[in-house]
């Protein structure tokens, strides 16, 4: 998608800010200054929907993620695992679909003031809005289950203050019916009128977007295999059966930024004007140390999957940094890890960096930390260097210190994030990059699609062959994460910054797919139960950057498992945390007797069987949300086949 500028009016629709997009000149067409404008066109509130649009948003990142990650199995922090990462979790996400649902009642409003045949031309971006609608509705209930949705938003058009909770399994229901709807007019509605560049995702493209609500059916459908597996199957055979096609190529993928520069949001907007364009000024991952484990790397090395190199960071040990430590005799500060791939050699007296061994560049620059329970408090020199390196990194010359490890990739979240090339302590150069870059986000994608229909394909719900989705799956997340990094421009995609003559870019290099999936971890058997396992895992791992979903998808497989040969989970039993102790849902506080939504609360946890204000794990692993109920305990393997 090409860049644009964003510029917002300040334009009142049943009070709620509405924006345009384009050049300058927007409103030369009508000739008529912005600021006395008093009423929004639809194409308008579609483009401030996108705005509030963000279903993975810094509260997901700094309070969940990292919790998700190691609950799932695939994560850890530079902290180490502990008693809070495995047994809590923060309270829910909150309803950010209702930040957008708002924008539905105020277009029908507008719709509700035309004739019926004017109406009808806008009938197309309604159901745009309401595609956009399920997907967040879809993230919302994962973490906590039922929400306010058929009575919410309204108040400010005559609803109630009060809105029900509505049951995630009549939600589920009435969502597919949305999806369906919206099919139906992407592919057969006429004379619509064009959203062009008020369409920040698919410029209008009805084509598109009629795939892509025919693709998030099975978001849908692989939450409902606990509960209703006939229903979630016929779902995925009507995708399959669909003239619309579903997402199945990179240039269907659901990836766009809303502005390029920080813009105004009009008098009175909550919105920040920078992080429409920019994402979260604040930090998120890396404030937690956010990191993968080592096993996850080792496996991603091993098999060469250029992945990890979008998912995590370089760590600091460049060889001119390497250089640096050997020859001026401190060896033993560089990680023992870091060691193991580097080849020296003696030079007038000192030892000093020949070059890198293994698989080299970029390769050797990413490792994982352990996930071993406690391990920030083992003080062998083993662990010491993953959790406590700058404990040896004293007296350097400049207060530098210098990570062995990698952490998730800042880079990929937000276009604020300043970076700084590590250089040899004595070494003068300084490389820095402050200038902000448009963020772009990546949501559902042709990856996610074919990994769903590999899965239902072993269930035999859909004519295909399960390998070939799940290959397809595999070569489409690569270059999906690809292309996100060279859009984030995350440091070391195409530039090297002419410091060390070691270094090397990360971007994918051709034939890198074809290898990754020549490996027996990528592909597929025929045996049920290991395909199952590897389609599971692998999901997983491409949903590093959806968190939610990455949790949601280890929650209803089981996967990683113990005792499996292909990735096995770590075990904390021993240490008095079995899997029944790690959360399945974030927790809801205790109801206040002030608040207007008390009765609603009440009734809404009681029926779904939840206790007010319970952050244990235990609980919040056997009180679970509804499409949960029947999945196998973490760690037990599928147990739909």
């Amino acid at each position: 998608m090409n860049l644009i500028k964003t510029i917002v009016t300040s334009a009142v629709a049943g009070g709620l800010m509405v924006v345009a997009t384009g050049c300058q000149d927007t409103f030369t067409e009508i000739n008529q200054d912005p600021s006395s404008l008093t009423t929004a066109t639809p194409q308008q509130l579609f483009t401030q929907a996108v705005y509030e649009w963000q279903p993975c948003n810094y509260g997901v990142w700094f309070f969940l993620a990292p919790k998700f990650a190691v609950q799932s199995g695939l994560g850890v922090t530079t902290a180490g695992v502990s008693r809070t990462l495995l047994e809590s979790t923060a309270s829910r996400d909150g309803f950010r679909t209702i930040n957008v649902l708002g924008y539905k009642y105020a277009m029908e409003q507008e719709l509700s003031k035309m004739t019926e045949a004017e109406a009808y031309r806008y009938s197309n971006i309604k159901a745009a809005l309401d595609v956009l609608l399920v997907y967040m509705g879809i993230y919302d209930t994962d973490d906590c289950g039922d929400m306010p949705f058929t009575e919410a938003a309204q108040g400010r058009f005559g609803g109630t203050l009060t809105p029900k909770y509505d049951r995630v399994e009549e939600l589920y229901t009435l969502w597919l019916g949305y999806l369906d709807d919206a099919i139906d007019a992407f592919r057969n509605n006429t004379n619509q009128i064009s959203l062009d560049k008020n369409d920040l995702v698919y410029r209008g493209d009805w084509g598109k977007w009629a795939k892509l609500a025919n693709s998030v059916k099975l978001k849908i459908a692989a939450r409902m295999i606990h509960q209703d597996f006939s229903r979630a199957k016929s779902i995925a055979a009507e995708v399959v059966a669909a003239p619309c096609g579903y997402m199945n190529d990179i240039s269907d993928d659901m990836v766009f930024n809303k502005a390029t520069e920080t813009i105004s949001t009009g008098a009175g907007s909550h919105l920040d004007r920078g992080e429409i364009a920019y994402n979260s000024a604040n930090t998120t991952v890396s404030y937690n140390g956010q990191a993968p484990s080592r096993q996850l790397v080792d496996f991603m090395i091993e098999n060469e999957d250029p992945r990890v190199r979008f998912f995590y960071t370089k760590n600091d040990f460049n060889s001119e940094v390497v250089r640096w430590f050997l020859e001026n005799g401190r060896k033993s500060d560089i990680p023992w890890y870091v060691m193991e791939n580097v080849e020296t050699e003696t030079v007038d007296g000192k030892e000093t960096f020949k070059a890198w061994k293994g698989k080299g560049e970029p390769w050797v620059r990413y490792y994982g930390i352990p996930g071993t329970y406690g391990g920030a408090e083992i003080m062998t020199d083993e662990y010491k260097q993953y959790f406590h390196l700058r404990d040896y990194q004293t007296e350097i010359p400049g207060n530098k210190s210098f990570t062995g490890t990698s952490l998730f990739s800042e880079y990929m979240l937000q276009g604020r994030y300043d970076f700084t090339l590590p250089t040899a302590p004595e070494s003068n150069m300084v490389v820095t990059r402050t200038e902000p870059r448009p963020w772009y986000g990546m949501y559902m994608t042709s990856a996610e699609t074919n990994f769903y229909l590999a899965e239902f394909a072993v269930y035999g719900a859909v004519s295909g062959a399960a390998d070939t989705y799940f290959s397809r799956a595999l070569r489409l997340s690569v270059e999906a994460y690809d292309n996100l990094a060279g859009k984030n421009r995350i440091p070391y995609y195409s530039e090297t910054y002419d410091y060390d003559p070691n270094e090397a870019t990360i971007a994918l290099k051709e034939g890198e797919i074809d290898a990754m999936l020549s490996h027996d971890a990528y592909r597929l058997t025929g045996n049920k139960a290991d395909d199952l396992e590897k389609i599971f895992l692998h999901m997983e791992i491409h949903f590093s950057y959806l968190p939610k979903d990455q949790y949601v998808t280890g929650r209803r497989s089981g996967v990683p498992m113990f005792e499996s040969t292909l990735f096995p989970r770590a075990d904390y039993s021993r240490d008095n945390f079995p899997a029944s102790t790690f959360a399945r849902r974030t927790a809801v506080g205790n109801i206040s007797p002030t608040d207007l939504m008390k009765d609603k609360l009440a009734e809404a946890y009681t029926a779904q069987g939840f206790t007010a204000g319970a952050i244990d794990g235990s609980t919040l692993n056997s009180e679970r949300v509804w499409q949960d109920v029947g999945a196998p305990q973490w760690g037990a393997g599928p147990n739909v086949r």
